[in-house]
């Protein structure tokens, strides 16, 4: 990972985005290749690339995994009011 890289994962992990969501403000599409851009700390260019490459070789079944991931990922919006855990853990 390159110190660019690391300094925009950083930058992610202080702002507190750790989970995968979608960035609706930085998208071209629908947020998915920017919201992992953001989780993974990389250029959302190259992971837009990454798609499109893995769209064509192969036979377009990448745009299925694509589709699933905008229906089931969270906007980065409402993840920031969303403090509430998978599963919590109390006393009772």
């Amino acid at each position: 990972m390159t110190d660019e890289a690391f300094e925009r994962r950083a930058t992610a992990r202080r702002a507190g985005r750790t989970r995968l969501a979608k960035d609706r403000k930085n998208r071209k599409i629908t947020g998915v290749a920017a919201g992992m851009a953001n989780y993974f700390g990389l250029d959302p260019t190259v992971v837009r690339i990454g798609w499109v490459v893995a769209a064509i070789f192969t036979n377009f079944a990448a745009v299925i995994p694509y589709l699933i991931l905008t229906a089931v990922l969270k906007n980065e919006e409402d993840l920031e009011d969303d403090d509430d855990p998978i599963l919590r853990i109390t006393d009772d």
